[in-house]
Formats: structure tokens, C-alpha cells, sequence
């Protein structure tokens, strides 16, 4: 078990001495400091940061034409290091008239940075699967509301006669129709069927 240890150790330190952690480039004339490999914490940034892009904060919509801006510019901030204009249209600008991204993409850690990207893809579709779950229960909690409502109104008007259901069409046509005596009308026989039933 000692020997697993060191072997594990070794291995550590091969990984440490061979790890290539910052690349200093020109693009353009412009210094560039390029992080060959992110760390742990700046991949969960990278995958978590650019998902949430993809989704408006309003009404959390799915945008899906922002999903690659937003790895773009992701890009941009851990591997480079840079940090981008606050103003949209610049940054767009800057991701897609200029090759920038291309050349830090060609200076990182390729496998790292497809991982990341097929991570940021099954994020956005849980998300999107999430959401389509929730609105579907919405739904169903609708529906069954109606429902409900629908059987009350239902049993509330069960024992009228089609009598007095003519009568009432008669008011209305006639205009000797109120909202409050129908409601009143209700009401009144509501409690007339529930006293009957509790009795």
C-alpha cells in the first residue's frame, strides 16, 4: 500500500513538472497571457458561467443562438485573462471581427476545452429539460384546477330543475337580470343543499 502511495506521488510530480501553466503571446501586437489548462475551479466557472448565458433573466427562456457567444466569451476571461467591455456590442464585436478567440483556442489545452464545451451542452439541455418538466406540471396543476372548479360548479347546481334553469334564461333575455341576484340566487341554494345534506 506504501508503494501505491508513492507511485501516486510520483505521478503527481511528473504531472506537476510536465504541466504547462501560462503561455505569454503576441496577437496583434498585444501581449497575451494564455492559461494552457484551467484549473478545477475555473472549469466549473467556465461550464456553469456559460450555460447561465444561454437563459434570459427575466423568464429564464432558452436563447440558443448565445450559446456559442457565450463560450466565446468565456474563453476569453479564463483562458486569457481578459476581461471583456461591458458594453454588448463591443464585446460581440470583438469575438466575431477579430480572430482572437480562434488564436487563444489554438494555445489551450484542446481536450480540457472540448470537455468543457460538451459539459456547457449538457447543462443548457437538463436546463432545457427542467424547464419544459416545469411548465408541464404548471399544466396539469392548471387543468386540474378547472377541473375542480368544474365539479363544484357542477354540485352546485345539481337538484335545479331545467325549470328553474328556463327561468333564468328568460331573466336574461328579458334584462330582468342582476350578477348580484344570481349570485344571491346561488348562494341561497347552496346552503339550502348543504343544510338538506347535513340534515
Amino acid at each position: 500500500m506504501a508503494n501505491m502511495g508513492n507511485m501516486i506521488n510520483d505521478l503527481i510530480d511528473v504531472a506537476e513538472e510536465n504541466k504547462t501553466s501560462t503561455i505569454e503571446c503576441k496577437w496583434n501586437d498585444i501581449t497575451i497571457n494564455i492559461n494552457h489548462t484551467l484549473s478545477l475551479q475555473q472549469a466549473l466557472t467556465f461550464v456553469s458561467s456559460a450555460s447561465d448565458m444561454c437563459f434570459r433573466d427575466s423568464d429564464g427562456e432558452y436563447m440558443p443562438e448565445l450559446k456559442e457567444f457565450a463560450i466565446k466569451v468565456l474563453i476569453l476571461k479564463l483562458y486569457a485573462n481578459l476581461d471583456p467591455p461591458d458594453d454588448i456590442s463591443e464585446l460581440y464585436s470583438l469575438v466575431y471581427d477579430s480572430d482572437i478567440v480562434d488564436f487563444i483556442v489554438c494555445k489551450v489545452n484542446s481536450v480540457q476545452l472540448n470537455e468543457l464545451i460538451n459539459a456547457v451542452n449538457s447543462r443548457v439541455n437538463i436546463k432545457v429539460n427542467s424547464n419544459i418538466e416545469k411548465f408541464n406540471k404548471q399544466l396539469n396543476d392548471i387543468y386540474y384546477a378547472f377541473e375542480d372548479v368544474q365539479q363544484k360548479i357542477s354540485d352546485m347546481f345539481s337538484g335545479i330543475d331545467s325549470g328553474d334553469i328556463k327561468n333564468l334564461v328568460s331573466a336574461i333575455g328579458n334584462g330582468d337580470f342582476s350578477s348580484d341576484g344570481m349570485a344571491k340566487a346561488i348562494v341561497k341554494e347552496y346552503r339550502r343543499k348543504t343544510e338538506a345534506n347535513d340534515n
